[in-house]
Order: structure tokens, then C-alpha cells, then sequence
């Protein structure tokens, strides 16, 4: 069973390949990332602005367009572990972590 971690935006941050370079601390993982997302959106990425551990974490460094995500508006100054005990968590048996609305 692959589990998945659903960020506020529903992206799905196992799947996420700055996330997955960031876990596995993988160098060449970051440099292909850099240049592809460098390519796709039009911009300039270096391989060392690859590393985020998600925005769920409690703490850790966060994607740059993470940080400036519009849904995380909607949370100022707040992760996981704070917002949580607010909203609620749950662990289905499909292994998808997430925060809900109460």
C-alpha cells in the first residue's frame, strides 16, 4: 500500500518530485526537477531550490511557490500540527493523511 499526503491544495506530496528529492536527499532527483519545472513554468530553478518536506509538516522548509501558495493564505503562520487539532485529521485505511473541516 503507497500512502499518500494530501496538501491543503489536494496536491498529493508523495507524488511530488521537490518532496521526493527532499526525503530521499537526491541530488540528481533535484537537478532533474530543477530543469524540467525550469522549462515548464518558464523560470530559473536550481537544483538547491528543490526541497520541501510538504506543507503538513509541522516544520521544514517548503517548496518556494509553496510559500507563496494561495491556500496557504487561508492559514497564515500555521502548519500541520497546529491546524489540525482546529480542523481535525484523519488516517483512512487507503493510507491518504489529510485535514478536515469540523
Amino acid at each position: 500500500m503507497s500512502q499518500e499526503i494530501i496538501a491543503y491544495c489536494g496536491l498529493d506530496c508523495m507524488a511530488c518530485p521537490a518532496y521526493q528529492a527532499t526525503i530521499k536527499d537526491d541530488r540528481q532527483m533535484r537537478e532533474e526537477t530543477a530543469a524540467n519545472w525550469s522549462k515548464e513554468f518558464n523560470t530559473v530553478l536550481k537544483a538547491d531550490d528543490i526541497n520541501c518536506v510538504g506543507c503538513l509538516a509541522e516544520q521544514g522548509v517548503l517548496f518556494e511557490h509553496c510559500q507563496v501558495c494561495k491556500i496557504m493564505e487561508l492559514f497564515p503562520g500555521k502548519r500541520f500540527g497546529e491546524l489540525c487539532p482546529l480542523y481535525g485529521i484523519s488516517l483512512s485505511g487507503a493510507g491518504r493523511i489529510f485535514c478536515y473541516g469540523t
